[in-house]
C-alpha cells in the first residue's frame, strides 16, 4: 500500500459538461457502490453546473469551448501531479480492488511513467510483468483517455486547444511519439464498466443493463437509440474494434488518420 502522502499526489478527474449533466447521477451512483474507498480526490469538471455530493469538488470552468481547452483549464486549477481520466458516459458496473489500483500507481509514481491505461482495448507490445507492459511509440490510442492515468505536466504538453476527446486520441498519440514511458495493464479486470452514450444517445443495452441495476436515468433530454440505429452502431463498434486488434500498426494508423481527419 502506498502511503497518503503519495496518495495525495493523485486525482480523479471527469471531464464533463452541462449538457451531459443527466449522466452524472447514473454516473456517481456507480462510481460509488463500485469504488465506494477510492483513496484519490474527485473532481467533476462543468460549465456552470455544480454536482452536489460531499466526496464530489465541482470544477467550473464557464463556456464550453473544446474537450481539450476545458481539460487545460480544470488541470491549471488542481494541485496534485497526477491525473487519473474518467468519462462520464463509462459506466462502472463491478467492483473495483483499490489495492490493484494503488499497486499500480505507486509503481507509475515510483518508475517515472507517463501514462498507465487502466483499460486494456489494446493491449501493451512490451510486456513488463503479468499486470502490465510498455506501449510502443508508433502505437495507435496511445493517449486513450478512458480509465487512463496522466503525469499531469505531460498531459498538458499534449493538449493541442483545437482538439475533440476523439481527436486528441488520434493526433496526441501521435504528439507522444517524442515521449517514453507509456505503459498499459495486461488484462481489463480493473475497471469493468459499460459505455453508456454514443453521438448523444443512449446505447439500447447499456440503458437496459443500467436500468436492470436499479440506477435511476432521466430520458427527458436524451434519447434511446433506435433499434436499427443501435445495430448500425454496433456493427461499426465491431470493424473498429477488428481494425485495431488484428490489422499491423501501420496499417490501422493510416486509416485510423485518414478516418478522423474527414471528421
Amino acid at each position: 500500500m502506498i502511503n497518503k502522502n503519495i496518495i495525495e499526489k493523485f486525482a480523479v478527474i471527469i471531464p464533463s459538461c452541462d449538457k451531459y449533466s443527466d449522466l452524472w447521477e447514473p454516473f456517481f451512483n456507480l462510481f460509488w457502490k463500485n469504488w465506494e474507498d477510492c483513496p484519490f480526490k474527485v473532481y467533476l469538471l462543468s460549465n456552470n453546473l455544480a454536482y452536489t455530493h460531499s466526496k464530489v469538488f465541482p470544477i467550473l470552468i464557464g463556456e464550453d469551448v473544446t474537450w481539450s481547452m476545458n481539460i487545460k483549464k480544470s488541470l491549471l486549477q488542481i494541485e496534485e501531479d497526477y491525473i487519473f481520466l474518467l468519462l462520464e458516459d463509462h459506466f462502472i458496473i463491478e467492483q473495483v480492488n483499490t489495492k490493484d489500483i494503488l499497486s499500480l500507481a505507486s509503481k507509475m509514481y515510483s518508475s517515472g511513467y507517463n501514462y498507465l491505461r487502466f483499460n486494456s482495448y489494446l493491449k501493451p507490445d512490451i510486456e513488463i510483468d503479468s499486470n502490465h507492459g510498455k506501449i510502443s511509440r508508433n502505437s495507435p490510442y496511445r493517449t486513450s483517455t478512458p480509465f487512463s492515468l496522466w503525469r499531469k505536466d505531460l498531459l498538458l504538453k499534449l493538449l493541442d486547444d483545437e482538439e475533440t476527446a476523439w481527436d486528441f486520441e488520434i493526433s496526441g498519440s501521435d504528439r507522444s511519439s517524442q515521449y517514453d514511458n507509456f505503459f498499459s495493464v495486461n488484462r481489463n479486470n480493473y475497471f469493468k464498466s459499460i459505455h453508456g452514450v454514443k453521438k448523444g444517445k443512449w446505447y439500447r443495452n447499456s440503458f437496459k443493463q443500467i436500468k436492470k441495476m436499479g440506477i435511476s436515468v432521466d430520458v427527458k433530454n436524451r434519447n434511446v437509440m433506435g433499434r436499427l440505429e443501435y445495430i448500425k452502431n454496433r456493427i461499426v463498434d465491431y470493424a473498429h474494434l477488428i481494425l485495431i486488434k488484428f490489422f499491423p500498426i501501420k496499417t490501422k494508423t493510416i486509416i485510423l488518420n485518414k478516418i478522423y481527419k474527414k471528421r
